[in-house]
């Protein structure tokens, strides 16, 4: 009798246990994920990344939920696709205008947005705005010309300072003091700038020379860097050379206001 006691109770609690499992199940049921990770329709928002966006994406499943999450609300969706766009679109100012870019957003589509640009950025096409200074990057002239540099042309300093050869001339011009401001001058300015595309056309192909344009003899302290640090009959002075053309060329069309010095400077 006993015995038989003991096997209804043992029998009564395996049967509570089955019904507690059964009511945890229903109460907190296992996620569906299946098209969590379809990331096509936000991957296709900037076509020239598409392919390799939508892999960092669903390699990230945290980024996955969240936009998941994002698809079953309202506007979410189109928000952090309008927001992408316009960060993206922006290219190397990307950092400058993401503020701008995000004011449309919500908490929601913000967090998404930050899970793309902070595991995917390069495959996304936001590496601008997730671009941070390389810490050697010196001062650049004043306050006002360094912050707008580091921002408007953070990408392209941090590629100067991959090459040894543009890091050694940028930081050599950074010491001709007296000439800086005169670099921003519209005669000077010309000049570098009809340099560029001779130099970067193929800046993997020795050269002679950099054709049209160049450094002016006023800029002696400046022509001297270059002389010194820039080997165009090198492929890697070739490469060092566009580099440094292409920070002055950024520096020239978005800071030349903050960077010039009004109390130097050539004739137009």
């Amino acid at each position: 009798m006993r015995g038989a006691m003991v096997a209804v109770a043992l029998m009564s609690l395996l049967a509570a246990a089955a019904v507690s499992v059964a009511c945890l199940t229903e109460a907190q049921p296992p996620r569906e994920k299946k098209g969590y990770c379809r990331l096509e329709d936000l991957a296709s928002v900037n076509p020239a990344t598409t392919v390799t966006c939508e892999t960092c994406l669903t390699k990230h499943t945290q980024c996955c939920d969240l936009y998941g999450d994002c698809e079953a609300t309202g506007n979410c969706a189109a928000t952090v696709a309008t927001d992408y766009r316009c960060v993206a679109g922006a290219g190397t100012l990307g950092l400058y205008d993401e503020q701008s870019c995000l004011e449309g957003g919500t908490p929601q589509s913000n967090a998404v947005y930050g899970c793309m640009k902070d595991n995917c950025a390069n495959e996304c096409g936001l590496a601008a705005a997730a671009c941070t200074p390389e810490p050697a990057v010196p001062f650049i002239t004043k306050a006002s010309c360094d912050r707008c540099a580091t921002v408007k042309c953070c990408t392209t300093i941090n590629s100067c300072y991959q090459s040894r050869t543009c890091k050694l001339t940028f930081d050599c011009i950074l010491k001709c003091t007296k000439e800086l401001g005169a670099i921003y001058s519209p005669k000077a300015a010309a000049a570098l700038l009809a340099t560029t595309t001779s130099v970067c056309s193929d800046a993997g192909s020795p050269s002679e020379g950099p054709g049209e344009g160049g450094v002016p003899d006023e800029l002696s302290c400046v022509r001297g860097c270059v002389n010194d640090y820039i080997d165009l009959t090198t492929t890697e002075g070739r490469a060092g050379g566009c580099a440094s053309l292409e920070l002055f060329s950024c520096t020239y069309t978005q800071c030349r206001d903050e960077c010039k010095q009004d109390d130097a400077g050539m004739g137009d």
